[in-house]
């Protein structure tokens, strides 16, 4: 399989979940998991499509919060130390890199979904300022914003 062009790769990768569908199956995601772990090659393939509706689905507590890490560790420095400034503490270094820029991949974002998922990840810390949500969405957003190519865009209706 090694063989193959990252494109046909990629073709058969998207059969693994509806590509028109508002999330992935969680029996999908966890094919395109085990496909991660067979070789660098295909995990460079599989995390791209991943990723494509990663914050489109809620999944289990554990899989939410390493989301939510995996955006914040890619925030430039200057969203960091706003964050870090404002009493937000992280539970890891940001001298750990990620692998991947996992945010060029979104190209679906439900608004709701990804305040729920801050929300979760922000009840996990303790003794936070009142402005804390408004404050990580924020530089989550602009992050988005400045990396992402974003093909669907969901909001609450007004």
């Amino acid at each position: 399989m090694n063989n193959l062009i990252p494109e046909i790769l990629k073709v058969i990768f998207k059969y693994l979940y509806d590509p028109n569908a508002d999330s992935c199956y969680i029996a999908d995601r966890n094919h395109l998991y085990s496909c991660i772990l067979v070789n660098r090659y295909w995990c460079k393939v599989s995390v791209p499509i991943l990723w494509s509706r990663a914050l489109n689905y809620y999944g289990s507590i554990h899989e939410r919060q390493t989301k939510i890490l995996s955006l914040l560790k890619c925030l430039d420095q200057k969203s960091r130390n706003n964050l870090i400034n404002n009493g937000i503490t992280f539970p890891f270094s940001f001298d750990e890199v990620t692998i991947f820029q996992y945010t060029s991949y979104i190209e679906v974002l439900d608004y709701g979904k990804l305040i729920n998922l801050v929300e979760d990840w922000l009840n996990t810390l303790q003794k936070l300022p009142a402005e804390s949500l408004s404050l990580v969405l924020r530089s989550i957003l602009k992050l988005l914003v400045k990396e992402t190519k974003i093909k669907s865009f969901k909001t609450w209706p007004v």
